[in-house]
């Protein structure tokens, strides 16, 4: 699996700055809430981690559109993410709270009269 992994990275159709940056995307976003980014410094450090492709260089302006573009997969993806099931808690129920429960005979009857009672009728 390992090797499939770097086949499929070695021929992606997105960058190493796209990846890393996907990768690290909600500790960037966190980062960058706080603090507006500073792009030209960002870019030589993208430089520095060697995330440009072979004879190219970062550009300010290419790693902020770069982001952009990571946050608009992002946005997507969580858009189109099935919906997560919600989980309700039911308190456990407990035998001594029940109430007259049937003994056999007929139910519907039983659940008729139960209703009844309750309605005052």
């Amino acid at each position: 699996m390992q090797q499939i992994r770097k086949v499929a990275a070695s021929h992606s159709t997105r960058s190493k700055l796209f990846r890393w940056m996907l990768k690290r995307h909600d500790e960037l976003a966190a980062m960058f809430r706080d603090e507006r980014p500073a792009w030209k410094p960002l870019a030589d450090e993208f430089n520095k981690l060697k995330l440009a492709p072979d004879g190219k260089e970062i550009t300010a302006q290419v790693a902020r559109h770069t982001y952009w573009r990571v946050r608009r997969h992002v946005a997507i993806a969580t858009r189109n993410a099935p919906a997560k099931p919600m989980v309700v808690q039911m308190p456990a129920s407990d035998p001594a709270k029940i109430q007259n429960e049937p003994q056999g005979g007929d139910l519907m009857a039983d659940v008729w009269s139960q209703i009844n009672k309750r309605s005052g009728r």
